[in-house]
């Protein structure tokens, strides 16, 4: 039997490992160490073995950093059975998987700058991240500032310039960061509790249906959402004022006017609306199939508001944002694997997916197997 196959036998358990195979085996080694990396697994399981063994000098032979850097090139997770691994060893498992992290005693700046460069949600495995690393993984993922304990304000403004609905996440923001959210994204207003009248102003600048989202608007803040291009937000107000009603009206015979528009003006005009917002679809009827598509690739969330989509449309939708298959009803297998494909976490919104499904939600993203149950070898082996 060559060396080769009697360390894959050993390493499976059907040989027993003793000190003598650790002699030969290591005066061999030399010879085949390329062909022994090829085989991450075979060295993992061996490794295990040799370290139940009581001649723990000899078993130190096979602590080979080439070999712990073909593992962990293959499966980050692997650092874990890897003892005192060198930073290269780190380096190389969480460039891989960043969330191999987790596993390494005290990670050097370097190695935390790879995770949280790859993974902003990593900082939850870092104790006492430094100011620079909270910034790397806020801009990376603005949503990882929920696992920053008491972040600064630059870390907090970059958070919501990466993301403006992560202010959910920060603890009695200022009103400069929560200005900076509803600048960027107006409906993030619906996230901040009893918000200044400048704050309602802006958000419905920024996005005219954040209004929906604020409770008794001032007078001033009507106005301002019926002055938008949408006169729809109008049924958003609750006992609109004369003023109000009047703006309304103007908007009111503007669209009586519009209703003079020849059939391909009026298309124009939907298209234009959807394309700058593709919730605007909710005031649309009746509206064509490629009104419908301008709409969901604006806003995948968009096929909320469209009844009876065909299959091209509930496919666009889901293509960009994989969350939207919550909105669709029984969809198809390939509506199904477009979606995990997107957003491996859209699973969750999937009854009794298929395995083809299961397999390509874990292979966006391996922590969606939470959301299978009893998931197969094969799809927990493709999650690590």
């Amino acid at each position: 039997m060559d060396i080769i196959s009697k360390i894959k036998l050993i390493a499976q358990g059907t040989l027993t490992l003793n000190i003598e195979d650790i002699k030969l085996i290591s005066d061999s080694l030399e010879g085949y160490r390329l062909e022994l990396c090829r085989d991450a697994d075979t060295i993992r399981e061996l490794n295990q073995k040799i370290s139940c063994l009581e001649n723990k000098n000899k078993a130190q032979d096979f602590e080979l950093e080439e070999v712990q850097l073909a593992a962990v090139s293959k499966d980050g997770l692997s650092i874990q059975f890897i003892k005192n691994p060198s930073e290269d060893i780190q380096l190389a498992a969480v460039k891989k998987y960043a969330y191999a992290i987790q596993y390494i005693k005290n990670p050097s700046e370097a190695v935390q700058l790879a995770a949280v460069n790859q993974n902003g949600y990593t900082i939850q495995h870092i104790k006492n991240p430094s100011e620079e690393l909270k910034l790397i993984a806020v801009n990376q993922n603005g949503y990882s500032i929920q696992h920053i304990k008491n972040p600064s304000k630059d870390v907090q403004l970059a958070a919501i310039s990466e993301s403006p609905t992560a202010i959910q996440f920060i603890v009695n923001p200022s009103e400069e960061v929560k200005l900076a959210a509803v600048n960027q994204n107006g409906l993030s207003i619906a996230h901040i509790s009893n918000p200044s009248e400048e704050l309602q102003l802006a958000a419905v600048n920024e996005n005219v249906y954040a209004i929906e989202y604020i409770k008794n608007p001032s007078e001033a803040v009507k106005l301002a959402a019926n002055r938008q291009i949408n006169p729809q937000s109008k049924e958003y107000i609750k006992n609109p004022s004369e003023a109000v009603k009047l703006a309304a009206n103007k908007h009111t015979n503007s669209q009586q006017k519009e209703s003079t528009m020849t059939k391909d003006e009026t298309e124009e005009k939907n298209l234009a609306a959807v394309k700058e917002e593709g919730y605007a679809i909710k005031h649309i009827k009746n509206p064509s199939e490629a009104v419908q598509l301008a709409a969901v690739k604006e806003d995948g969330d968009s096929i909320e508001h469209i009844e009876n989509p065909s299959e091209e449309v509930q496919l666009a939708a889901v293509s960009g944002n994989g969350y939207a298959i919550r909105f669709i009803k029984n969809p198809s297998e390939e509506l199904q694997l477009a979606a995990v494909s997107k957003n491996g976490y859209a699973i969750q919104y999937i009854n009794n997916p298929s395995e083809a499904v299961k397999l390509a939600a874990v292979k966006q993203d391996g922590r969606t197997i939470q959301f299978i149950d009893n998931p197969s070898e094969a799809v927990k082996l493709a999650a690590k």
